[in-house]
């Protein structure tokens, strides 16, 4: 319990000089993105997008890793056999 709380304060007081994405995501989250996920996400649009649109290096793998660190949400429209996943900025992340 106290090395529970001990870790909090040391996250909260990491976080607390951090502005952007990075601080948005959360003390468990902390560490997940790479420099180049958060260029990827800075040049995201704040509406659903798909991957392919990004000119940005590996933009499927790019939105799978924001989506697994929970910057992005993900959306399948369409119907069978032309469905299409598309991505957007969590609020947090754009508004």
């Amino acid at each position: 319990m106290q090395r529970e709380a001990r870790e909090t304060t040391t996250n909260t007081q990491f976080l607390a000089g951090m502005t952007g994405p990075v601080a948005a995501l959360g003390r468990w989250s902390v560490g997940k993105l790479t420099d180049a996920d958060s260029d990827a996400l800075r040049v995201m649009p704040a509406d659903w997008f798909r991957p392919h649109s990004l000119y940005i290096n590996r933009p499927e793998y790019r939105c799978e890793r924001l989506l697994a660190a929970g910057v992005l949400d993900t959306r399948v429209i369409g119907e069978y056999p032309d469905l299409v996943r598309q991505y957007r900025k969590k609020e947090a992340q754009h508004g």
